[in-house]
């Protein structure tokens, strides 16, 4: 399905497209937000957020250092709550 089909090309790709798009009709393509965020806290495969939330874990509930340490203080629950 499209969640597969994202996994297999990236999400970095996926975002990289709907920004081509918005160029020509920015109301229709706008990039959505979540995207942003779930690129930036989690990398780009979707199948890593969702593997790390269907285990229990999060960023925000482990004890990280360096980078993820801010990330975990920053991770919007959004990206977690649409899995």
């Amino acid at each position: 399905g499209p969640m597969k089909y994202a996994d297999m090309i990236g999400l970095d790709k996926i975002l990289k497209n709907i920004q081509k798009y918005s160029e020509e009709d920015t109301r229709f393509w706008a990039p959505p937000k979540l995207l942003e965020d779930c690129l930036h806290f989690y990398g780009n495969k979707l199948a890593q957020a969702i593997n790390l939330f269907r285990s229990g874990g999060s960023l925000r509930h482990s004890a990280p250092s360096g980078l993820d340490a801010v990330r975990a203080t920053q991770t919007p629950d959004s990206c977690l709550d649409f899995l």
